[in-house]
């Protein structure tokens, strides 16, 4: 019901380095606004993150006389707390041992196609297309962790892994994103007093890094 003390994830440091080069191109043909575009990242999420390194108890139950036991005012600070004779509702004390350091290197490359095709001056169609692969999201490099999959109960059914096989193999790639796109932009009554647009489309992303 109740966490005291810092929070598990704490300390961390993130840093991230990126350099961008992309190039863009449009050309008008007609009625037609086509575009090209490239885009390359040198993307690369570095820090530190100790997270569970000063450990954490789990309790299966609260004491009637918490408010004694952890006083408000003194939520950070140990001194002042009571732990005695709780050691019978203690259900597992979690900590993590380890190299702490994150360094996850996430080259990304991006290329799209797109047409603006204006069918009169009142209602124009746009479409397009856009490939996005990010090679080292779910690949970093020095994760070395030999734990493999030993599930209590045998195999867990609706899993990808077998018993047995590591729980992170590594060599995971997920470039394949293949996103098309389309709209509309329609001028009712053609003096620009009302405009209703449109569209829709396929979006990839891998958020952050801490996926893995």
């Amino acid at each position: 019901t109740i966490t005291i003390g810092q929070r598990r994830n704490y300390p961390q440091e993130f840093y991230q380095n990126t350099f961008s080069f992309r190039y863009d191109l449009t050309t008008s043909r007609g009625k037609h606004d086509l575009k090209a575009g490239v885009e390359f990242l040198r993307w690369k999420d570095t820090g530190s993150w100790e997270l569970l390194s000063r450990g954490e108890y789990i309790f299966a139950s609260t004491p009637a006389d918490l408010a004694r036991r952890f006083p408000f005012d003194a939520w950070d600070d140990p001194s002042r707390w009571d732990l005695t004779g709780l050691d019978a509702t203690v259900s597992r004390f979690d900590q993590n041992f380890g190299d702490w350091t994150i360094e996850i290197p996430r080259p990304t490359v991006a290329i799209w196609l797109g047409d603006t095709w204006k069918i009169s001056n009142s209602f124009s169609l746009n479409g397009g297309i856009r490939w996005d692969a990010d090679f080292g999201a779910l690949d970093p490099p020095f994760v070395d962790t030999p734990i493999a999959f030993n599930p209590r109960a045998g195999y867990v059914p609706n899993t990808a892994l077998e018993p047995g096989e590591k729980l992170y193999p590594g060599g995971l790639r997920d470039i394949m994103n293949i996103a098309p796109r389309g709209g509309f932009t329609w001028n009712v009554g053609g003096n620009g007093n009302f405009v209703i647009r449109g569209g829709s489309g396929l979006y990839y992303s891998i958020p952050d890094s801490n996926t893995t």
